[in-house]
């Protein structure tokens, strides 16, 4: 159980806020961390600037987890602990607020945005999301073009099922766009899938994601098909019985293996590694994992035979091959990441 994990670990490691822990651990020590809350003050304070900027200049977008989250889970934007601000944007609109971020102090982190579209149509095939920091507001947002780490579906099914399953909530007197219950609790499930499950506090928001929604099963069982995601939700479902015995089950019932469930209950144990060669291979591992389909590890491998930062090299001609040849030498030279 959860439970019997100490404080430093589950904040530390687990990534859960004190607050949390306080309601794991059955105690009032979340006080003593006011360092904590001022911290969050500062993040909901560039997520609602970012998300002005964003309705001004009539760029839609969808707000993933953090503080919508937070907020709608436990009625407190500060109770839930989360680094970066993840932002779906369609990919047409990028570029779009790319240029608006770059015009308020943000600049892309890693890599940037290619100015061709030929470029462009390689990273959207590639990577999921581009990373913007602005240095005054001390923060990362992310824009995400695809909900998923690696493409699962194709991008007319993908944009098809964002456009079914969106919502309306109101926060601090905007109105924002979120993901239907059913398509988030999913989301919730494969993005803690993609991270081999390796930190408690994404289980606890899908248990009290759970508790605190009506699941429309059906409509459920529906997405998850199109999405092919039954493993991910058996391997959530046997996690929920070891940490949560309590609490309920996601709506569907099958079986999984259990060497990947012991997989998952290893990384919810393992200390974080720093950036190298094993977190690299790793992470490879816990991805190839995450779906059994043979169209899924093909676009995998080619992911991570990609880098993206190579795209800025105009000498390299825009051809896929090109930079499929290139990238594990430059990959060698700077290092093994994205």
């Amino acid at each position: 159980m959860i439970s019997t994990i100490d404080r430093d670990t589950l904040y530390h490691k687990h990534h859960l806020s004190h607050c949390q822990i306080d309601d794991v651990l059955g105690e009032i020590r979340s006080k003593e961390y006011p360092e904590t809350k001022a911290q969050h003050l500062d993040k909901i304070h560039a997520f609602l600037q970012v998300s002005e900027l964003l309705t001004k200049s009539g760029i839609a977008f969808i707000p993933l987890k953090g503080p919508l989250l937070s907020q709608r889970l436990y009625n407190d934007p500060m109770y839930r602990v989360y680094t970066d601000l993840d932002i779906y944007i369609c990919f047409d609109l990028i570029p779009a607020a790319i240029e608006l971020l770059n015009e308020n102090g943000f600049k892309t982190l890693r890599y940037s945005f290619p100015e061709d579209n030929c470029r462009r149509q390689l990273l959207y095939k590639h990577v999921s999301e581009i990373h913007l920091y602005n240095q005054e507001w001390e923060i990362i947002v992310e824009l995400h073009w695809n909900l998923f780490n690696i493409p699962i579906i194709t991008r007319e099914v993908h944009r098809r099922l964002i456009r079914d399953n969106v919502n309306s909530f109101q926060y601090c007197g905007l109105n924002f766009s979120v993901l239907s219950e059913e398509f988030e609790l999913l989301y919730l499930v494969i993005h803690a899938g993609f991270h081999g499950w390796g930190r408690l506090k994404w289980l606890l928001d899908i248990k009290v994601f759970i508790e605190r929604n009506q699941i429309d099963v059906p409509r459920f069982v529906t997405i998850c098909k199109e999405l092919n995601g039954w493993r991910q939700v058996s391997i959530c479902n046997e996690l929920l019985r070891k940490y949560f015995p309590d609490t309920e089950q996601i709506p569907y019932s099958g079986t999984v293996s259990g060497r990947l469930v012991q997989l998952a209950v290893r990384n919810i144990y393992a200390p974080d590694e720093k950036e190298s060669v094993r977190r690299y291979i790793s992470n490879f591992l816990t991805s190839w994992r995450v779906f059994p389909s043979v169209k899924y590890k093909i676009s995998l491998i080619r992911q991570r035979l990609f880098a993206t930062d190579l795209l800025a090299f105009k000498r390299i001609p825009c051809i896929p091959l090109a930079f499929y040849l290139l990238s594990p030498f430059w990959k060698l030279y700077r290092g093994f990441r994205p």
